[in-house]
């Protein structure tokens, strides 16, 4: 038929486009050949990384399962321990097992608390509550960071059956705020428990104890002070009851420190002259008794005296907040003004220095006396103001005499004696003076007035005065007779006449008594010079004494002594000179040797 005829060309056509498909499809089923692969590629991946996902995982749940486990096992171990062993090593404890392959640690601890608030029993050194349940920790790690999750800790409670419980706590620090580690107790009484070490917050705690009396005796760590600066601690005595709780306070403990005190004085204008003593005094209202008394006291075959002075650590450490309080001398009972003591804070392993000052006690001894006699020309006459004048004149004991009518002015002439006489001249042109005798006015408006003119006359005089240093000063008052007839307000100096003391020329004996109160009459033998060059350095090498309102002050040549007694001794920026004079037979004065 017609239809199945086809030309030639037709059916090339036909052929062409046949071969395309085929060719198309091909094509088509090569990329879904590869993305199939490659999905099934993806798909096997996804499967083994799973699978490795969770086997790791299983090994991680594997070790954290085991170290329940081990936590609950290390539970059941602590609930089986006594009260006592909980207390002790057995439930505080660090050790170590492994398994398949796997290092656990597992740590136990066990700490007293209250049954009421479940607060611990102890803390810083100081009960806060009762002692009548443990509270248990087991706590495991694994590896080197346990697979990077937490630790397993379990929590447990044992109550006791029976039995008291005793907390001992221990305290550092000035206030006994902080608990001190390292005080061993040992108990004794009805139960025997072993000794137990205060941990870190200063806590030691005994439980399962039958009722009764128990003694406690502690060993603190080596060299720790209390706040006396003992080394050892009282037994302690307490009464247990049953299901009770009682507690003990050790006293508080520290490594000690010290102090080393030097000393200075201050005399004729000076300050901050090194000086020395041969003790000092520590008082501190924390300790029993209150004071400490460092150095050697000296004696008559012995001179003790040094320029510093060291307690050695043994001192309790308060630091600032509880200074120590520090003056020269041996004796609590001449503890200075509150503006002169010297606070110190110690501090645990060091020495503080100090630096303590010391009223000047100069003693300047003589042995006898001479008459003496300056002229209007020597400089001991110290002429104050301006307009005193040279006066020659034959009739003068001198053959001058000094002069001036200007108001104000003065002569004055300090000396070591028992008298004193000042002559001048008398005349018509002469006015009035003042005379003051060591700062006390002794004389008012001494006329030098007369009709004539006369020389060396008597114008003041004292025989009776105390032996020692004397100031006297003549004023000019610019005043004229009362009468009258002068003519003029001068007065005139010619001489200076009295009785003296001479310095000794050999090195002195001196003996200082301490007479005030507390202090027992307590002797020491400073050190001395022979023949001071100045008067005002004494017969001290070093002129300071300890602060005080009566002394006795005694000094010999190795044959006569003479005593003088009431010195005070409270000034600290001017010396207290003392003079003892000693002369054979003279009245008040013994013969030997001060004892």
């Amino acid at each position: 038929m017609a239809w199945f005829r086809t030309s030639v060309t037709r059916c090339a056509r036909i052929r062409a486009r046949v071969a395309a498909c085929a060719r198309r499809e091909d094509g088509e089923l090569l990329i879904e050949v590869l993305f199939s692969a490659m999905l099934v590629a993806l798909i096997a991946g996804a499967i083994l990384n799973a699978f490795a996902g969770i086997a790791h995982l299983a090994g991680d749940q594997r070790h954290r399962v085991e170290a329940n486990a081990l936590a609950e096992q290390d539970q059941a171990r602590l609930r089986s321990l006594t009260i006592t062993q909980l207390a002790g090593s057995q439930g505080n404890t660090n050790y170590q097992t492994v398994v398949d392959g796997t290092t656990y640690t597992i740590t136990s601890t066990s700490s007293y608390i209250s049954g009421n608030n479940a607060g611990a029993a102890c803390a810083s050194g100081t009960t806060t509550s009762t002692a009548d349940e443990v509270e248990t920790s087991s706590k495991v790690t694994w590896g080197t960071n346990n697979d990077n999750r937490n630790p397993v800790i379990i929590h447990g409670l044992v109550t006791p059956n029976e039995g008291g419980s005793l907390v001992v706590a221990a305290a550092t620090g000035a206030t006994g705020a902080s608990g001190l580690a390292g005080v061993t107790v040992t108990l004794s009484g009805p139960t025997t428990v072993s000794p137990l070490t205060t941990d870190g917050t200063g806590c030691a705690i005994f439980g399962g104890l039958a009722g009764g009396s128990y003694t406690a005796s502690f060993t603190p760590p080596t060299g720790d002070v209390t706040f006396s600066g003992a080394t050892t601690v009282p037994n302690q005595t307490q009464t247990i009851v049953p299901t009770s709780t009682a507690s003990m306070s050790v006293p508080a403990l520290a490594a000690p420190g010290g102090i080393t005190a030097s000393f200075t004085t201050a005399y004729n204008g000076q300050t901050n002259i090194a000086d020395n003593s041969d003790q000092f005094v520590a008082t501190n209202q924390q300790m029993n008794p209150t004071y400490r008394i460092y150095g050697t006291d000296s004696s008559s075959s012995a001179n003790t005296y040094q320029t510093a002075i060291s307690t050695g650590n043994v001192l309790y450490p308060f630091g600032t907040s509880s200074t120590y309080t520090v003056y020269a001398g041996g004796c609590t009972g001449d503890v200075p003004p509150a503006g002169n003591q010297v606070a110190a804070a110690v501090s645990s392993g060091s020495s503080t220095p100090v630096t303590i000052p010391e009223p000047a006690m100069i003693i300047t001894p003589y042995s006898g006396t001479s008459a003496f006699t300056y002229f209007n020309t020597n400089a001991a006459l110290v002429k104050g103001g301006a307009g005193w004048t040279s006066v020659t004149n034959a009739n003068d004991a001198s053959g001058k005499e000094l002069s001036s009518a200007t108001t104000g002015n003065t002569i004055t002439f300090q000396f070591y004696g028992t008298q004193v006489t000042w002559t001048g001249t008398k005349s018509k042109a002469s006015g009035e003076a003042n005379v003051t005798l060591d700062g006390t006015q002794v004389a008012t408006n001494v006329d030098l007035y007369n009709a004539s003119t006369v020389y060396k006359q008597t114008l003041y005089t004292s025989a009776t005065l105390t032996p020692g240093l004397h100031t006297l000063v003549i004023s000019v008052t610019g005043n004229k007779s009362h009468s009258g007839a002068g003519t003029g307000t001068a007065i005139s100096v010619d001489t200076l006449t009295g009785t003296q003391l001479n310095v000794m020329t050999t090195k002195p004996n001196v003996i200082v008594t301490d007479n005030n109160t507390g202090c027992g009459a307590n002797k020491d033998y400073p050190p001395t010079v022979s023949n001071p060059s100045t008067s005002a350095s004494g017969a001290l090498s070093d002129p300071g004494e300890p602060y005080g309102t009566n002394w006795t002050v005694c000094v010999d040549n190795g044959t006569n002594h003479d005593t003088v007694t009431g010195v005070s001794n409270t000034s600290y920026t001017t010396g207290n000179p003392v003079t003892a004079i000693i002369a054979s037979g003279a009245t008040g004065y013994g013969t030997g040797v001060c004892t």
